[in-house]
C-alpha cells in the first residue's frame, strides 16, 4: 500500500515495530542454511498480478511449480496430503487414518462443524487433524483451532487424490535470496520516491477526528537483529529512523523504564 501511495504522489511515512521491512515476511540464516518466514511461495490465479510481479520484481522471481512435504520428528510426509501419500505413511497408523477416512467421508461432520477444528476432523479425520492441523495453525495464530472460524479453513486445507504441486493450477514462483527479499526491495524504492520509513517504532494508539487519524502514538521496540539481519541491513541502512523535525520520537533511556502509566505521566509515547 505505501508504495501504491508514494507512487501517486501522496506524502507517506510507513512505521515498522521490526528493524527490518516485511512483518513475518522475512528471510534468515542459520549455519549455512537460509529459511522463509511468512510466504514461502508467490501463487496467484491472476494474470494481473503476476504482470505486477514482473514489472515491479525483474529477474527476482523464479518461476516453476514447487513440491512440498510437512517434517514430523525425523521423517516426511507429502504434503497437502491425498490417498497417494497415505500409502507412504507407517503402517502402525496407516490402516488407522484410512478407517477414520472413509468414516469421515460418509458424516455430516463438515456441515456441522463450529470452528477450525472440527471442519478439519471432519474432513480427514483426528489422527491426521492432529498430526498435521493443530499445533502448525496455534503456531501462526497464536489461537487454538477451536477458537478459528469453521470459515476459514476451506481455502488453507485440501485432502486429494494423489501427489501434486502445491499450487498445481496457479501461476507460482520463488524469489531468489529468499521471499525476505521482495519487500526489502519495495522499502528500497519507497524510500527512492520520497516516502518515509522508521524502523523500530511500534504503533501504540490513534487519534482520530471525523474518521480521519490526527495524532499517531508511538513507541521504541527493542527487536535485536540476527546477524543475517545486520548483514542485510546495509541494502536500506539510510532509512533507518532520521531526526525527523516534523515527527516526535521516543527517547530510548525513557523507553526502557516499565511500562506503568497515569493520565499525566506517558514517559515514552510521543506524538507526531
Amino acid at each position: 500500500c505505501a508504495f501504491e501511495f508514494v507512487k501517486m504522489g501522496w506524502k507517506v511515512r510507513l512505521f515498522e515495530k521490526d528493524s527490518v521491512p516485511g512483518g513475518m515476511v522475512k528471510t534468515k540464516k542459520y549455519k549455512n542454511y537460509y529459511y522463509d518466514t511468512g510466504p514461502h511461495i508467490y501463487h496467484t490465479y491472476d494474470q494481473n498480478t503476476v504482470k505486477y510481479w514482473k514489472e515491479n520484481f525483474p529477474g527476482i522471481l523464479k518461476e516453476k511449480h514447487f513440491f512440498c512435504k510437512n517434517v514430523k520428528g525425523d521423517k516426511l510426509y507429502d504434503y497437502p496430503l491425498s490417498w497417494e501419500s497415505i500409502e507412504k505413511f507407517p503402517e502402525e497408523i496407516k490402516d488407522k487414518i484410512k478407517k477414520e477416512l472413509e468414516e469421515v467421508k460418509n458424516s455430516d461432520l463438515i456441515k456441522k462443524a463450529k470452528n477450525y477444528k472440527e471442519y478439519v476432523t471432519g474432513l480427514v479425520g483426528p489422527t491426521l487433524q492432529q498430526m498435521f492441523f493443530e499445533k502448525y495453525p496455534e503456531k501462526l495464530w497464536k489461537i487454538p483451532t477451536t477458537e478459528i472460524s469453521a470459515n476459514w479453513a476451506p481455502k488453507r486445507v485440501q485432502f486429494r487424490d494423489k501427489y501434486e504441486a502445491f499450487f498445481y493450477d496457479q501461476w507460482c514462483g520463488v524469489a531468489k535470496g529468499g521471499a525476505g527479499v521482495i519487500p526489502e526491495i519495495l522499502a528500497k524504492k519507497i524510500k527512492d520516491l520520497g516516502g518515509e520509513i522508521y524502523f523500530n517504532h511500534e504503533i501504540i494508539g490513534l487519534t482520530t477526528n471525523n474518521n480521519v487519524i490526527s495524532k499517531v502514538y508511538k513507541t521504541l521496540s527493542f527487536y535485536k537483529p540476527s546477524k543475517y539481519d545486520k548483514k542485510r541491513k546495509g541494502a536500506y541502512n539510510n532509512m533507518y529512523c532520521p531526526n525527523n523535525p516534523d515527527s516526535m520520537h521516543t527517547r530510548r533511556d525513557h523507553a526502557i523504564r516499565p511500562r506503568k502509566y497515569t493520565n499525566n505521566h506517558i514517559p515514552h509515547f510521543r506524538q507526531k
